[in-house]
């Protein structure tokens, strides 16, 4: 219930309507709030768990699946151009959903830009890039 409450009250639904929909969708219910405390036992998981199931409860479920969609079909752009998760994927999440900027967009990128690294590591020379990581950090 205390997780799907965000949703609900941004709905502007009151507790007894909210009680009474929670209880004719039981298994969905139990199942998610079930999953939601299996991924915040799980280290690191558990640091983005909430956010994640606040912007799900928020949305409907083809919003979401458009949304998913897009950031594939960007993660994908990217992976072989360089660029398209941010440049595509952010006007288009912002008209869909403004509650996926900037945060989601964000974390995604660095997930993505960490993988391609890991991918590309033995092409990786740090000496050349020490200064501007430098500069980064800075």
């Amino acid at each position: 219930m205390q997780y799907e409450d965000y949703a609900f009250d941004n709905h502007k639904i009151d507790f007894k309507q909210m009680k009474d929909d929670l209880k004719a969708k039981q298994g969905v219910s139990y199942g998610f709030g079930f999953a939601v405390m299996l991924l915040t036992a799980i280290p690191f998981i558990n640091l983005i768990v909430m956010p994640i199931c606040c912007v799900i409860m928020l949305t409907e479920p083809l919003i979401l699946i458009l949304a998913l969609t897009l950031i594939a079909g960007a993660a994908a752009l990217q992976s072989l151009l360089g660029f398209g998760l941010g440049v595509i994927a952010t006007p288009i999440l912002v008209l869909i959903y403004p509650a996926f900027i900037p945060a989601p967009i964000l974390l995604l990128g660095l997930g993505l830009s960490l993988l391609s690294a890991l991918n590309n590591k033995k092409n990786i020379q740090i000496s050349r890039i020490s200064i501007t990581l430098c500069g980064r950090f800075r």
